[in-house]
């Protein structure tokens, strides 16, 4: 598991009460990848009241489901970061507004054909993972490989992990930052 995986899901170093939605509510939910969206939510805007975690994001800067594998995080009531465990995730995903299929037989030839070269990928063989980092300047999408072939998590958020450069370093990372755009 990715090192900011290891500290979002679920709770750790934050406080917020479990949430089980029905997964009736994830019916309409769509991630929206190149546009850092979840919901009517952008990355780094206010939660919009017309998403169903909205209410539950009022009151505490954390919203977690593990039983649909869903996790958002606010910084002064705006998304911060979009945590989803693929296998338990029944929202769905688009691309430059078209539907597509991601899920745990995703592989990463998939990825790297939909999304193209990843700033950085990160193989670590001790733990049996591949990390793809994806990088806009504002925003950086990880999509978690582990067993190193099938997707497993996806992670979008408004601080970018490669914009540290004690993280870059703990990676190997050996482009300059920030990428080019």
């Amino acid at each position: 598991m990715g090192i900011l995986s290891s500290l979002l899901l679920f709770g750790a170093g934050r406080k917020a009460p479990m949430a089980t939605c029905p997964r009736e509510a994830y019916a309409g939910l769509v991630i929206e990848l190149a546009e850092f969206r979840c919901g009517h939510t952008v990355l780094g805007a206010p939660i919009s009241r017309d998403d169903f975690f909205a209410k539950e994001l009022a009151t505490q800067d954390m919203f977690q489901d593990e039983a649909c594998g869903f996790e958002v995080g606010t910084r002064q009531n705006n998304l911060e970061y979009i945590y989803l465990a693929v296998e338990k995730f029944p929202g769905t995903f688009t691309f430059q507004g078209e539907t597509i299929a991601i899920g745990t037989q995703t592989t990463i030839e998939e990825i790297v054909s939909r999304f193209g070269e990843p700033y950085w990928r990160d193989v670590d063989k001790a733990n049996d993972e591949i990390i793809l980092f994806y990088e806009n300047g504002t925003a950086e999408i990880q999509f978690e490989f582990p067993g190193m072939k099938r997707l497993g998590i996806i992670t979008v958020m408004t601080d970018p992990l490669m914009a540290d450069s004690e993280q870059r370093k703990a990676y190997g990372v050996t482009k300059p930052w920030p990428p080019p755009r």
